[in-house]
C-alpha cells in the first residue's frame, strides 16, 4: 500500500494496480500490468510509485496511473523498498538500487534468499542466510553483516530506533541488535514465529507473533504487556496518537483489526472483516487496510463500537440474546445501539461498556448477523459497514451452561456475594434468583443472606441457559428473635427502674 497525495495505491496478485480516493474509496484509475504482481507498491517520491511482477519487471507509474518506465530484470524480484527517490530491489543472492528511469546505481551480492527490506535515513537492512545485513543506501557498501542467534527472518522487516535494530525471526524471538556494530543485545521469546515487523514508540517495542499475542517490550527486553488477539498477529503495528493518548492498531490472521491502549494493552475497539488483515495505514482520522480476500477497508474509530460477548460463530436458539461490548471515541459516547439481521436498532444500556438485549426468537434459523453502532456527544455516528458479529441460530440449540461462584457455608445472617458467569467468564444480567419461596431479579454479582440455619437451595434461571441449583449451608444459630429479646430486656429494665423509684418514694 502506498499513498500519493489523497490517493491510496493498492495492487492485486491478478496484475492490477488501483488508485482509490483515501477519503471515500472512489476509484481514480486502474492499471493492468499483464503479469502477476509480487510486491506491494511503494512511493518513490511525491508523484510516482513502483512495483514488481513475477516476470522480473519493475514498473514505475505516475500519480495519474501512466507508466513512466519499466525495467525487465534477469530474475523475479522478491521484495522492494522505496527511499531517497530510488527503488531497492531484492532477488535471490542479489540487491539492486534503481532510479525512477530504471538505471542501476549499485549492486550487492550475498548468499541466500533475502527477507523483507527496511530503510532508515542512510541504511538499508535485510536478512538473508541467517545473517542480518546493514547496507549504505547511497553506495551499496555493506556496513556490517552479523549472524545473531536467530533463524532466517523472511517476513519481519528490521526496524531501526535510536542505536538499536529490532527484527523478528522464525526462531520465535524478537532480536535487538546494536546498529553500529551488529552485535546482539538481547532477544525476547514468544510462542510462535515473529512475522510481524516491530514498531517503536519511545522506549517500547510493539510487535505481533503467530501465537496470537501482540507484545509490548521495553528497550531492555522486558515484557510490559501482551494482548491476546486471536490467531496470528502478522501485521506491522501502527501507532495512533489522539487526545494525549496512543493507540496500537494491528490486524490478525482471523480477520480482526484491533485498537489497544499503548500504555497498558487494554482493548479499545475491534472490527470484523473477511480474511487475514494486512498492515494498516493511517489517513486523516481513518485507518485503511486490506485483507487477503481482496477487500479494502477504511474505518473511523471516533466513534466506534465492538462486541465482547457472545463470541463469533456461537450457536444460539429461540431466546433473548444478552449482547455486550465496548465503545470509544475522542468525544464522550452518548449512546450505543445494536441490531440483528438488519432489523430495528435497539438502544443499549451503558456507553463505553454497554449491554443490549435482543429477542431473536422470530428470526429464521441459519446465519445471523449482529451489528452495533455508537454515537458521540457531538452527534457523530458510525455509518457504512458496522462492526459485526456472526452467530448461528438453530432450533433446539443446546442451552448454555453457567458457572457459579459462591461460598458453601455462611453464618445465617451473613451477607455474601454470588457470581454467575457465562462460558466466556462474563457476568450475567437479569437473572431469576430463587431462595426458598423468595424470587428476585439480579445482576451478577449480587448479595444474598440465608436468614436461617441448615441447607438452603438457591436456584438460578435465565433464558438460553441451563437452570442451575446449588446448596449453601447456614452454620450456627440464627437470631430471628434478636429484636424482640432486646425489646423485652428494655421493657424489663424500665419496669425495674419504675419499681425502684416508687419503692424509694414510699
Amino acid at each position: 500500500m502506498a499513498f500519493l497525495s489523497d490517493s491510496v495505491i493498492l495492487s492485486s496478485t491478478g496484475g492490477m494496480v488501483y488508485a482509490l480516493s483515501a477519503k471515500d474509496g472512489a476509484l481514480s484509475w486502474s492499471y493492468d500490468a499483464d503479469e502477476q504482481i509480487t510486491t506491494p507498491p511503494c512511493a518513490v517520491d511525491a508523484s510516482s510509485i513502483a512495483f514488481a511482477t513475477k516476470g522480473g519487471k519493475v514498473s514505475f507509474l505516475s500519480s495519474n496511473g501512466k507508466e513512466i518506465y519499466s525495467a525487465r530484470l534477469a530474475s523475479d524480484p522478491l521484495y522492494i523498498a522505496c527511499a531517497s527517490n530510488k527503488v531497492y530491489v531484492a532477488f535471490e543472492n542479489r540487491l539492486t538500487a534503481l532510479t525512477s528511469q530504471g538505471e542501476a546505481t549499485w549492486n550487492l551480492t550475498f548468499k541466500g534468499l533475502p527477507g523483507a527490506l527496511s530503510t532508515s535515513d542512510k541504511v538499508l537492512y535485510f536478512t538473508a542466510g541467517g545473517q542480518l545485513h546493514a547496507v549504505s543506501l547511497q553506495t551499496g557498501v555493506n556496513i556490517w553483516t552479523q549472524m545473531p542467534s536467530a533463524a532466517d527472518s523472511f517476513l519481519s522487516a528490521p526496524t531501526e530506533s535510536g542505536d538499536t535494530v529490532y527484527f523478528g525471526a522464525t526462531d520465535n524471538n524478537l532480536h535487538a541488535i546494536n546498529r553500529f556494530t551488529g552485535t546482539e543485545r538481547w532477544s525476547f521469546p514468544t510462542g510462535g514465529w515473529v512475522i510481524s515487523s516491530p514498531t517503536v514508540l519511545d522506549d517500547t517495542i510493539y510487535f505481533g507473533s503467530s501465537d496470537g499475542y501482540l507484545y509490548a517490550v521495553s528497550n531492555s527486553g522486558n515484557l510490559r504487556f501482551k494482548f491476546k488477539a486471536g490467531q496470528g498477529v502478522w501485521s506491522t503495528p501502527l501507532l495512533h496518537a489522539s487526545s494525549g493518548q496512543s493507540t496500537v492498531v494491528f490486524g490478525t490472521t482471523d480477520g480482526k483489526p484491533y485498537g489497544i491502549d499503548a500504555a497498558d494493552g487494554s482493548e479499545k475497539w475491534s472490527f470484523s472483516t473477511a480474511g487475514r488483515v494486512n498492515s494498516p495505514s493511517e489517513y486523516s482520522d481513518s485507518f485503511i487496510f486490506t485483507t487477503e480476500k481482496g477487500k479494502a477497508y477504511s474505518i473511523s474509530t471516533s466513534p466506534i463500537c465492538s462486541f465482547s460477548s457472545p463470541k463469533d460463530s456461537e450457536v444460539v436458539g429461540d431466546w433473548a440474546l444478552e449482547i455486550r461490548g465496548r465503545a470509544s471515541s475522542d468525544s464522550p459516547i452518548s449512546k450505543v445501539e445494536a441490531r440483528a439481521n438488519g432489523g430495528s436498532w435497539v438502544l443499549a444500556s451503558g456507553t463505553t461498556n454497554w449491554t443490549a438485549n435482543i429477542d431473536v426468537s422470530s428470526l429464521p434459523d441459519g446465519s445471523m448477523k449482529l451489528e452495533c453502532r455508537a454515537t458521540d456527544s457531538s452527534g457523530k455516528s458510525e455509518s457504512g459497514d458496522f462492526s459485526s458479529l456472526s452467530l448461528i441460530k438453530m432450533q433446539g440449540a443446546p442451552l448454555r451452561t453457567v458457572s457459579v461462584i459462591s461460598p458453601q457455608k455462611v453464618s445465617p445472617n451473613e451477607t455474601f456475594s454470588v457470581f454467575v458467569k457465562d462460558g466466556n467468564g462474563v457476568d450475567l444480567r437479569s437473572l431469576s434468583v430463587s431462595v426458598g419461596d423468595k424470587k428476585t431479579t439480579e445482576d451478577s454479582p449480587f448479595s444474598l443472606s440465608l436468614g436461617k440455619s441448615g441447607q438452603v437451595e438457591i436456584t438460578i434461571e435465565k433464558g438460553g441457559y441451563q437452570k442451575t441449583s446449588f446448596i449453601v449451608v447456614g452454620v450456627g444459630e440464627s437470631s430471628p428473635f434478636t429484636i424482640p429479646i432486646v425489646l423485652i430486656v428494655a421493657v424489663a429494665a424500665i419496669l425495674i427502674a419504675y419499681k425502684l423509684f416508687f419503692t424509694k418514694k414510699k
